[in-house]
C-alpha cells in the first residue's frame, strides 16, 4: 500500500461532515498525543463496523418498531437519567441472554403500538412532591384519558425510582401500575421502588424480570435460537463512575456573589487531565463529598456513644466515619422516622409518623438533627446496640449532581459547576447542605475531588445550530445556559440565543456578568434580566417573558426551542403559567388548546427542562 507524507485534510473540508460536526471533531482531536490518536481511530472504525455488521448493538430502539409476541419493550421515563441508564443496562443483559428486546424513551414512545405489545419492562422515576418526568407525562396522560385501549394481554412489571425525603414517594411508578392493571393487564410481579440507593434492589428486579421472561419466551416456544453476541468496543481506559469516581484536581473555587449577597454562590473549576471523560452542554457532573464535621459532632453528642463500631454493608467502622462518609444526615426520609419512632417508643412521634399530613410536613421541613433535638435518643435497653438500629435507618450519602457551566470546546480538559451554599435558619438553628457546604467552605484550590460524569441526552442543544434558543435560568440554573452560550459562539452557531436571568440584586447577585457582557457587545447574545430585591415590588423572569410575549411568541413560531433551568417548585409552575400565557394571549388560543400546544413543543423536543 502507497503512502504518503503529506499533512492529512482538515476535517473541516471534508464534505462528509457538516460544519459544526467538522468543528467538533476538530476540537476534541486537539491535544491528543500520537497514541491517543492510533486508539481514537480504531475506536471510530469499530464503532462504524458495528453498525453495519451487528443490529443487535444495544442501543435506544426507535419508537415506530412493531412489538411481537416474543419481544421485552423496556419503556422508562427518566428525570437525571438513572432510569435511562437502567434501561438501556437491562436492553444489554436481556440480549445477552437471547432475549429479543427494544428500549424506548417514553417520550418517543407511539400510544398505539400499546394495544399490540405482550411483555413489557417500565422503569420510571418520580421527582419532586409525586411530579412524574417530563418524558413519562405524555403516556400517562394517555393511559388515563378515554382513548387508552384495554389492555388485556399485555404483562407488565414496574421498577419505580424515588426519593423517599419526598411524602409522594414513588409516586409515578404508583401511577402506572395502578392504571395498566385498571386496563386490565397482568402485573407479573409486585412493583419494586427504590430509595435514592436504588442499585441492589434494580438489580434484583433485573433478574427477576429476565428470569421470568425468558422461562415465558422459552414455554410459548418450541426453540429458543442461541443468543446473540453484541459487537462491543473494549475500552482499555477506566470507566469512571460514582461507584469509581475520577479524582479532580480543583483549580479554581472563586465566590461570584458578592460580600454583601445573601447567598455564597462559588464557581469551581476542575481538572479533567488524563481521564478521558467526555461531556456535552447540558450534562451534569456528581460530586462525592462527606457530611458537614459540626453536624456529625452533634449527632454524636445527642446519641451520647462516640466510641461505638456499627456496620455499614459488610464493614465494621467507627460511629464517627460511618455518619461522616456513609449516611445521609441532611435529607429526612419516610424510613427514618418510622424506624426512629420505633426506636425510642415515643408516642408524640410516632402520632406524627402515622398521620399523613403531619409526616409530609416532617420529611419536608425537618433535618435528621431536627427530629433528635426534638424527640431525644432514649431507647429502652442497650443505648449503643440502638445506635446500629439508627444508623441502619439512615440512607446511604448518595453524590451531589450540579449542571456544567462550561463547554469543553472552549476549556478542554476541564470542567466549571456553579455552587449555591445551603445555609438557613430553622426552628432557632443554621442548618447546612452536606455537598454546598464540603465545596464552598472547606474544599481548597489542588484538592482533589471525587467526580463523576452524569449525562442528560434530554437538555440538549439544538442539532441545527441555525436554530434559536430561549433559555430561561433564575439563580444557578444559568450554569447550563453558560456552557450552551460558550458552545454556539465556540463554533459559530446562526442561531440566535436569548438568555432570562433573574436573582435578588443586581449589585450581589448577578452571576457570570461580565462575561455575558462581553457577549452582549458582540451581539452573539440577547439578555434580559429581573432583580427581584432591587424594587418595591418583586419581579421575575416570568414577568420579563410577559413582556416580552409578543416576541418571544414569534421566536417559538419560527422554531426556537425553549429551555428551563432550575428550582421545579415555583419557578418551573409561574415560568410554564408565563409561556402558557403568552401561547394562548398571542396565539388566540383557549387555555386548554395553549396547554396542547406547549405539550406539542415538549414532545417535539423544542420544550426542555431540567428542573430539580
Amino acid at each position: 500500500m502507497a503512502t504518503s507524507n503529506e499533512a492529512p485534510q482538515p476535517v473541516s473540508q471534508n464534505p462528509a461532515l457538516n460544519q459544526e460536526q467538522a468543528q467538533r471533531l476538530d476540537s476534541a482531536a486537539g491535544g491528543l498525543t500520537k497514541e491517543q490518536l492510533l486508539w481514537s481511530s480504531g475506536y471510530l472504525a469499530g464503532l462504524a463496523t458495528a453498525s453495519i455488521v451487528s443490529t443487535n448493538v444495544p442501543v435506544v430502539s426507535g419508537a415506530g418498531e412493531e412489538s411481537s409476541q416474543q419481544t421485552l419493550t423496556i419503556l422508562y421515563g427518566s428525570q437525571t437519567g438513572n432510569g435511562r441508564e437502567l434501561a438501556e443496562s437491562l436492553l444489554t443483559r436481556a440480549r445477552n441472554s437471547g432475549i429479543d428486546a427494544r428500549c424506548v424513551d417514553m417520550a418517543d414512545y407511539s400510544t398505539r403500538n400499546l394495544v399490540k405489545e405482550r411483555w413489557v419492562a417500565l422503569i420510571v422515576s418520580t421527582h419532586g412532591e409525586g411530579d412524574a418526568p417530563d418524558d413519562a407525562e405524555l403516556l400517562l396522560e394517555f393511559l388515563h384519558s378515554k382513548r387508552a385501549p384495554k389492555l388485556d394481554s399485555l404483562n407488565y412489571f414496574v421498577l419505580a425510582l424515588g426519593d423517599s425525603s419526598y411524602a409522594q414517594f414513588c409516586q409515578t411508578g404508583r401511577d402506572f401500575d395502578q392504571r395498566l392493571s385498571e386496563l386490565g393487564a397482568n402485573r407479573v410481579s409486585g412493583r419494586v421502588e427504590c430509595d435514592i440507593d436504588y442499585e441492589g434492589f434494580a438489580e434484583q428486579w433485573f433478574e427477576d424480570t429476565l428470569r421470568i421472561t425468558q422461562e415465558q419466551f422459552k414455554s410459548s416456544s418450541d426453540e429458543l435460537s442461541a443468543p446473540r453476541v453484541p459487537l462491543q468496543v473494549v475500552e482499555n481506559w477506566p470507566k469512571y463512575s460514582k461507584s469509581h469516581p475520577f479524582m479532580a484536581e480543583v483549580l479554581v473555587n472563586q465566590r461570584i456573589t458578592g460580600s454583601q449577597s445573601s447567598k455564597a454562590v462559588h464557581h469551581l473549576e476542575l481538572s479533567l487531565e488524563g481521564s478521558l471523560l467526555n461531556y456535552e452542554p447540558g450534562d451534569s457532573l456528581g460530586v462525592i463529598t462527606p457530611n458537614p464535621a459540626c453536624l456529625v459532632d452533634e449527632i454524636i453528642q445527642l446519641l451520647g456513644v462516640e466510641s461505638a463500631a456499627v456496620k455499614v454493608g459488610d464493614e465494621s467502622v467507627e460511629l464517627r466515619k460511618a455518619l461522616t462518609n456513609h449516611v445521609e444526615l441532611t435529607l429526612n426520609s419516610g424510613v427514618f422516622l418510622t424506624q426512629y419512632s420505633d426506636l425510642i417508643n415515643n408516642a408524640d412521634l410516632s402520632r406524627r409518623v402515622q398521620d399523613t399530613g403531619l409526616r409530609t410536613e416532617l420529611l419536608n421541613g425537618y433535618q435528621v438533627i431536627d427530629v433528635l433535638r426534638q424527640w431525644p435518643y432514649l431507647p429502652e435497653g442497650d443505648k449503643s446496640a440502638g445506635v446500629q438500629v439508627f444508623v441502619d435507618s439512615l440512607r446511604p450519602l448518595a453524590p451531589r449532581v450540579y449542571s456544567i457551566s462550561s463547554s469543553a470546546a472552549v476549556s478542554p480538559d476541564e470542567v466549571h459547576i456553579t455552587v449555591a451554599h445551603v445555609s438557613y435558619t430553622a426552628f432557632g438553628s443554621n442548618h447546612l447542605g452536606a455537598a454546598s457546604t464540603a465545596l464552598v467552605e472547606n474544599l481548597q484550590e489542588g484538592e482533589l475531588l471525587p467526580v463523576y460524569l452524569d449525562s442528560n441526552p434530554r437538555f440538549r442543544l439544538p442539532e441545527n445550530s441555525n436554530t434559536d434558543v430561549i433559555m430561561i435560568g433564575p439563580g444557578t440554573g444559568v450554569a447550563p445556559f453558560r456552557a450552551f452560550v460558550q458552545q454556539r459562539t465556540e463554533l459559530g452557531a446562526q442561531g440566535r440565543n436569548w438568555l432570562f436571568f433573574g436573582d435578588r440584586n443586581f449589585d450581589e447577585d448577578f452571576l457570570y456578568q461580565s462575561e455575558w457582557q462581553q457577549y452582549l457587545r458582540r451581539e452573539e447574545l440577547r439578555m434580559d434580566v429581573a432583580f427581584s430585591r432591587d424594587q418595591k415590588e418583586k419581579l421575575y423572569v416570568q414577568d420579563r417573558l410577559v413582556e416580552n410575549a409578543d416576541e418571544i411568541y414569534a421566536w417559538i413560531e419560527a422554531g426556537a426551542t425553549v429551555y428551563v433551568c432550575g428550582d421545579a417548585g415555583a419557578m418551573a409552575a409561574d415560568v410554564h403559567a408565563a409561556l402558557r400565557s403568552i401561547v394562548e394571549t398571542r396565539g388566540n388560543k383557549t387555555q386548554e388548546s395553549a396547554e396542547n400546544y406547549l405539550t406539542t413543543l415538549k414532545r417535539n423536543r423544542r420544550y426542555l427542562r431540567d428542573v430539580y
